[in-house]
C-alpha cells in the first residue's frame, strides 16, 4: 500500500494547535479550572449533573482543546512516521505507539527539541515518551469523556503535549529538508 503522507499535513496541525489556543483564551478565569471538576468528577465528589451549566460548557470547551492537541499530536506523528518508514502508520490513535515506531535517531532529535520547548515541566510531562506515554489513549477517552462519564485519573498538560507535537513537526521538517538535500545530491551525480 502507498504511503498517504499529505505534504500539507504540518499545516493542518498548526491550526488544530491555533484553535486549541484560541479556546483556551476563551476559558473563564473567574470560574473554576476545568482540571479541578474533572479530578472532582474522577474522584466522584461531584457529579456530571450536579455542575451548573456554565461549568458544563466549560468543560466542554476544555474537551475540545485537548481532542485537538491530541489529534494534532496523531497527525504529526503519523506524518513523520510515514516520512521515515515511506508507508502508512499502523498504530490508529496511540500516540506512544506512534512515537516508539519511529527510528531511534528521531525519536533523540524529538526529545531534544522539546527539551528546548519545555522548560519546568510536572512530574510524568518531561519528556516526549513520557507526554505522548500519558496521552496515547487519550484520543478515544477524550472524545468520550461524557457518554462513557470515563473521566481521566490524571490531569492533561496540553501544553506540553503541544510542545512535543511542535517538536515533532520540527523534527518532521528537518527530515523533509534532508531528505530532499539528499536527492538532490543524488541526482547531479
Amino acid at each position: 500500500m502507498a504511503a498517504k503522507n499529505i505534504k500539507e499535513t504540518p499545516d493542518f496541525v498548526k491550526g488544530l494547535l491555533k484553535s486549541a489556543d484560541e479556546i483556551s483564551n476563551l476559558l473563564n478565569p473567574e470560574s473554576m479550572p476545568p482540571r479541578a471538576l474533572l479530578m472532582k468528577l474522577h474522584d466522584d465528589e461531584v457529579r456530571l449533573e450536579d455542575l451548573s451549566s456554565g461549568e458544563r460548557q466549560e468543560l466542554g470547551m476544555y474537551q475540545s482543546r485537548v481532542v485537538l492537541m491530541v489529534l494534532a499530536a496523531e497527525l504529526a506523528l503519523k506524518f513523520l512516521w510515514e516520512r521515515d518508514k515511506g508507508e502508512p502508520a499502523k498504530p490508529k490513535h496511540n500516540v506512544h505507539q506512534l512515537f516508539h515506531g519511529l527510528s531511534n535517531s528521531l525519536q533523540v532529535e524529538i526529545q531534544s527539541e522539546c527539551c528546548e520547548r519545555a522548560k519546568s515541566p510536572p512530574n510524568g510531562w518531561e519528556t516526549p515518551e513520557r507526554i505522548f506515554e500519558s496521552c496515547k489513549s487519550a484520543s478515544v477517552q477524550w472524545r468520550y469523556l461524557v457518554e462513557k462519564r470515563n473521566f481521566p485519573k490524571y490531569v492533561m498538560q496540553a501544553e506540553y503535549l503541544k510542545y512535543a507535537t511542535l517538536s515533532v513537526l520540527q523534527v518532521g521538517e528537518m527530515f523533509a529538508q534532508d531528505k530532499l538535500g539528499a536527492m538532490d545530491s543524488m541526482s547531479r551525480r
